[in-house]
């Protein structure tokens, strides 16, 4: 090829030379999968040169939809709090996760009721809240409430409501709500 760039375009399948490295596929980038191995698949490429592949053992995802919240300040004695609630329990199949500041502080799958008040997690100064409900398969919604307050003489207190959303994933769907918090 003598330096020559060299590029493959097959139905939405862009391979390009090593220096340039971008690989997409239908026109999405898909430059993660670099360094892969995919065993019994093949791949055929018929007369119009669209690209067939065939990968019984494999199945694609949806993309992650990520919701960045409004950043927000807490006040003195104010914490963070998150509320699960599954609307079929036994059946969503869902995981959900908290993680404050990289440290996963709560992992469960489909909780009929679960509140987790933050205020313990958090640090002075800014952090960092990901809620991630993820599903492989089941149905049904869970509802998820993000808000700022605590628990006080055993109930909820809410100062403000930052999300109270029923999430409904498609099988091996992701939602992640991030909320930048300063205490």
């Amino acid at each position: 090829m003598n330096g020559t760039f060299l590029a493959l375009m097959l139905s939405g399948v862009v391979l390009a030379a090593p220096q340039q490295a971008r690989l997409f596929l239908n026109g999405v980038s898909i430059d993660g999968v670099r360094g892969q191995e995919f065993t019994n698949a093949s791949v055929r490429i018929d007369e119009q040169g669209r690209v067939f592949i065939d990968a019984p053992d494999y199945e694609v995802a949806p993309p992650a939809e990520t919701i960045r919240l409004k950043p927000a300040r807490l006040a003195p004695g104010e914490g963070a709090m998150v509320i699960f609630q599954s609307q079929a329990h036994g059946k969503t199949e869902m995981n959900v996760e908290v993680v404050v500041n990289g440290n996963k502080v709560a992992d469960e799958v489909d909780p009929m009721q679960s509140v987790h008040d933050l205020l313990v997690h958090l640090k002075s100064g800014a952090n960092t809240i990901e809620v991630k409900l993820g599903r492989k398969s089941g149905s049904g919604a869970m509802e998820v409430v993000i808000g700022l307050g605590g628990i006080r003489d055993s109930r909820i207190e809410l100062t403000d409501t930052l999300v109270s959303e029923k999430v409904d994933l498609p099988r091996n769907g992701m939602k992640v709500f991030v909320l930048e918090l300063t205490k």
